[in-house]
């Protein structure tokens, strides 16, 4: 058992083992538009989503979007998968809240581990508890890569 110890902290070392995801610090997912609103009308939604690492093996993922519908909530999410094979969600990140010009930003912090092959950031048409029921199709989708 000792010996598989120090072959672990030897690769480990030497970089041919990694006990954390791949590098995303500073990376920029592109969010474009999806669907419709709720409203029915085309989403006209684009923006994007940082993720910066944190010291504490979180990683802070910010969102910034244009062109939402004025005065308006939308909850998103990571999910597995990519925007042409969505899969479940993995994370939930903090709802975006359009002003009157439709614009909104989103900080989110979440464990960097959980951010693992293929995924994607997706909004969605409304916010969880909104009177219509649901939170509607997505909006907005970017891939992480």
């Amino acid at each position: 058992m000792k010996h598989l110890v120090q072959w672990i902290g030897l690769l480990l070392a030497f970089g041919f083992v990694s006990c954390a995801p791949a590098a995303i610090d500073g990376k920029k997912v592109g969010l474009s538009s999806l669907n419709t609103f709720a409203d029915g009308s085309a989403s006209t939604a684009r923006g994007e989503a940082i993720l910066v690492a944190q010291t504490d093996g979180k990683t802070k993922i910010i969102v910034s979007v244009t062109g939402l519908t004025k005065n308006t909530k939308h909850i998103g999410h990571v999910h597995n998968g990519a925007c042409a094979v969505q899969g479940p969600v993995a994370l939930v990140l903090l709802r975006l809240e359009a002003d009157a010009n439709g614009n909104a930003t989103a900080e989110t912090v979440v464990d960097t581990a959980k951010l693992v092959g293929a995924q994607y950031v997706q909004y969605h048409q409304r916010d969880l508890g909104d009177p219509a029921g649901g939170i509607g199709g997505g909006i907005l989708c970017g891939d992480i890569k």
